[in-house]
């Protein structure tokens, strides 16, 4: 059978096209995008808040001003986006930030995914173009990296494949397991 395996990590995303056929693997095809991947989504999260600082506080918070709590913020994003991937709502809260008591930002999973809109629409160009080039049919996908466990992302993924997604093992740890797996036979 045919498999998309996609691959969507901080930094890439990675769509192969593979037959399997009596225990042999044969890469139809490759595609993606090399400068897209779930760290796109924690920049534009990151702006956003930052946004709300700037609301709130009336401070410009950048990497090059205040570069200890920029990457504060950021880590705290990333954590945010990771959150929602299980979870509806939730609230960071930074305490001892900007010289302030603390920061709290509440968001729902909805607004996170209308902030990462433009990342999502990039994943799904790519993914076109890859099903496009491929031009056959795919019988299954696997969804590999831990940006895939974005619900978007993954329900992104569902609605643009036509085929069965492989489920089972953790996107995060698909790569070990499969190098673990080749390097025992």
């Amino acid at each position: 059978g045919t498999l998309a395996v996609v691959d969507l990590g901080g930094g890439t995303l990675d769509i192969s096209i593979v037959e399997i056929e009596e225990g042999v693997n044969d890469v139809r095809s490759v595609g993606g995008d090399p400068r897209l991947g779930g760290s796109d989504i924690d920049a534009l999260l990151v702006q956003h808040v930052a946004g709300d600082i700037k609301k709130r506080w009336g401070i410009e918070i950048d990497e090059a001003t205040y570069p200890v709590e920029y990457a504060r913020l950021r880590d705290a994003c990333e954590q945010l986006k990771i959150t929602l991937s299980s979870v509806t709502q939730y609230t960071l809260e930074l305490v001892h930030f900007m010289n302030m008591p603390s920061y709290t930002f509440t968001l729902t999973r909805r607004e996170l995914e209308r902030i990462a809109a433009p990342v999502l629409e990039r994943i799904e160009t790519a993914i076109d173009r890859a099903i496009a080039e491929h031009g056959e049919r795919i019988d299954g996908f696997l969804l590999v990296g831990n940006a895939t466990k974005m619900p978007a992302v993954a329900a992104l993924l569902r609605k643009k494949i036509p085929a069965r997604q492989l489920t089972g093992i953790d996107p995060g740890s698909v790569v070990a397991t499969g190098a673990a797996l080749e390097g025992s036979i």
